[in-house]
């Protein structure tokens, strides 16, 4: 009986305070919807804002990436053409060792001047490949470095500095 009695009464004093409480927790729920609105609305803000920029920059990702595809592709045919080089070398070195050969056969002076004259043409070519091999690394590299300032450009803008912080 009197835990009955302390029940009745405890609960008289909830429902005394209970309009209170609920008036708080309505003015704090209106309080969070307002808030919750404005985080709404400032984010949408934002990503008006920020969506060409993430543009952009999705754009200059996605061209570094081929751009470096096809670095990669010019670096593995340079590679080809180098192992292709030395391959016509060696086989320039067997033909002069041969023409040597060949001379030790011949007598005196028909042999120097044989000699003289194979070594002149082997030297002549090797010297010609040397140049074209030099001239189309020189246009590689070239063709690198221009593709890498056009990335960076699209990537950084054209006033970047490496040098600088952000």
């Amino acid at each position: 009986r009197q835990r009955l009695e302390d029940v009745g009464a405890q609960a008289g004093v909830l429902s005394s305070l209970a309009p209170g409480a609920v008036s708080a927790l309505g003015r704090a729920t209106a309080s969070l919807d307002d808030e919750l609105e404005r985080i709404g609305a400032a984010e949408r803000r934002l990503n008006v804002g920020a969506g060409p920029q993430l543009m952009a920059y999705r754009s200059s990702r996605e061209q570094l990436l081929r751009l470096q595809s096809a670095v990669r592709g010019r670096e593995e045919r340079m590679a080809d053409a180098n192992t292709s080089l030395q391959h016509l070398n060696s086989q320039l070195l067997q033909i002069g060792e041969r023409l040597a050969e060949r001379a030790d056969t011949l007598d005196g002076g028909a042999k120097i001047q044989c000699m003289h004259a194979a070594m002149v043409r082997l030297r002549g070519e090797m010297r010609q490949m040397d140049q074209r091999l030099g001239v189309v690394q020189q246009q590689l590299l070239a063709k690198q470095r221009a593709r890498m300032a056009r990335v960076a450009a699209a990537e950084f803008g054209p006033d970047s500095d490496d040098d600088e912080g952000p």
